[in-house]
């Protein structure tokens, strides 16, 4: 069955450094080791001709050509699957690989994973899958392996109909910390929007936290600093964050950062300053609101900062009574808004 793993099956594996993977897994619930994220993100690398030409659609429910999907796979126990013949190296798991694989594996196979439900804005309720895997082939001293995934879970790891993101390769698959590479998936699938908002439970739960970590000095000392470190060292994204209320009501709020070159930092700015001062113009205020507030605002707050500047102005000329002073008015909205950053993301919910 494996001979022919070096040749035609290999088709289907990502080529350069991104990687395109669905939201769900930034969300996943599941008691994974290291390891077993890099065997994930190997999978998911030979997905990625099927999870770009989906992205590349942009048309909900496109079903992808059977030519980009795995090979059949044997029928099991837990029905028909699909197969996916992977080169041992790839998974990086040096020394011993072969032994270390065949254990990891194993408990793929035997390890549930909950993905939120497609079409439900919360993680209230959670698609179960008894094993990640649905079993594998990998004969002694052979350099390569058959996994096998249930037909519905490589539609669960194809539904860009969810959302999806991107990222590094190299970054992922080398990071020495699990909880690492599972905070690097949830800040890349929010880059776009700065951050987001999350309740210490449902932190917990999508970090499979429940049997461990009461105390939350011990999240913050174990895994919050670790991997924010981690993160700003060695990736070109990474996350801030600030904790609000207390106890199990605790809010946690992450800041997504990123690299980037100061030119375009700069033309950015610029653009979004111009852009800026005629809205308060139009909204009869000074400019003195920006002078003050502007120099505060970092680059990954430039387009919420700028889509919280249209809100307010559309909202002080639509107010009746007028503010008697506008620029007052919106200088300490603003002034609000940055400093407390509960106003600025989404929660993510789980109700």
């Amino acid at each position: 069955m494996l001979k022919d793993c070096n040749n035609s099956d290999k088709r289907l594996s990502g080529t350069g450094d991104t990687l395109y993977q669905v939201n769900g897994i930034a969300y996943m619930e599941a008691d994974l080791k290291l390891a077993h994220l890099r065997i994930l993100i190997v999978i998911i690398g030979h997905l990625q001709q099927a999870i770009r030409f989906k992205i590349s659609r942009h048309k909900p429910g496109t079903s992808v050509p059977k030519s980009l999907l795995p090979r059949e796979g044997p029928l099991t126990t837990r029905g028909q699957t699909a197969r996916l013949c992977i080169d041992v190296a790839e998974f990086r798991l040096y020394p011993r690989n072969g032994g270390r694989l065949r254990e990891y594996l194993q408990e793929l196979q035997d390890t549930s994973i909950a993905f939120p439900v497609y079409g439900k804005d919360d993680l209230s309720t959670m698609h179960v899958f008894q094993g990640i895997i649905a079993g594998y082939s990998f004969p002694a001293y052979s350099k390569s392996v058959e996994i096998y995934l249930q037909e519905r879970m490589v539609h669960r790891l194809l539904l860009t109909e969810e959302g999806y993101t991107s990222y590094s390769r190299q970054a992922a698959i080398t990071s020495t910390n699990k909880y690492t590479v599972r905070l690097y998936w949830l800040i890349c699938s929010w880059r776009h929007k700065g951050g987001f908002a999350m309740k210490l439970p449902t932190f917990r739960r999508i970090l499979s936290l429940e049997k461990s970590y009461s105390r939350y000095d011990n999240i913050v000392g174990r895994i919050l600093n670790p991997s924010g470190q981690e993160l700003r060292e060695r990736f070109p994204i990474w996350f801030l964050y600030k904790a609000y209320g207390s106890g199990e009501d605790r809010l946690l709020v992450f800041k997504i950062r990123t690299r980037v070159a100061p030119e375009q930092e700069e033309q950015e700015r610029r653009s979004v300053w111009d852009v800026c001062f005629h809205l308060l113009h139009s909204a009869g205020a000074s400019q003195s609101a920006l002078d003050e507030i502007f120099p505060q605002v970092e680059y990954e707050d430039l387009k919420p900062f700028l889509n919280k500047v249209i809100s307010l102005c559309n909202y002080t000329k639509e107010l009746r009574p007028a503010p008697r002073n506008v620029t007052s008015y919106i200088r300490t909205s603003m002034q609000a808004w940055l400093d407390d950053w509960r106003l600025r993301y989404d929660v993510v919910s789980d109700e």
